[in-house]
C-alpha cells in the first residue's frame, strides 16, 4: 500500500516537475490513508479473534480438567461411604 503511494507521488513529480504538486500529493495520501487504516484494523481484529479463540479453548480444557477431578473426588467419597456402610 505504501509502495503504491510512493510510486504515485514519484510519478506525479516525474510527469510534472515544474508545477506545484502539493495538492495532488495530498490527494494521493488522502485516498491511501483510510485504506491503510482499514487494512490495519482488519489485521488487528483478526489477531484479537485468534487470541480470544485460543483463550476460549484453554478455558474449556481447564474446565474439563476441573470437572474430571471433581467427579473423581465424588466417586472416592461414594466408595468410602459404601465401605463404611458395609462395615456396619
Amino acid at each position: 500500500m505504501s509502495g503504491i503511494g510512493v510510486a504515485g507521488i514519484v510519478a506525479v513529480e516525474a510527469l510534472r516537475p515544474k508545477e506545484d504538486n502539493a495538492q495532488i500529493i495530498f490527494t494521493i495520501l488522502g485516498f491511501l490513508s483510510p485504506t491503510m487504516v482499514a487494512v490495519l484494523a482488519l489485521l488487528k481484529a483478526h489477531e484479537n479473534r485468534e487470541a480470544v479463540k485460543d483463550l476460549h479453548s484453554a478455558t474449556e480444557l481447564w474446565t474439563d480438567e476441573i470437572l474430571k477431578k471433581v467427579k473423581e473426588g465424588i466417586d472416592k467419597e461414594r466408595d468410602i461411604i459404601h465401605r463404611l456402610k458395609d462395615k456396619e
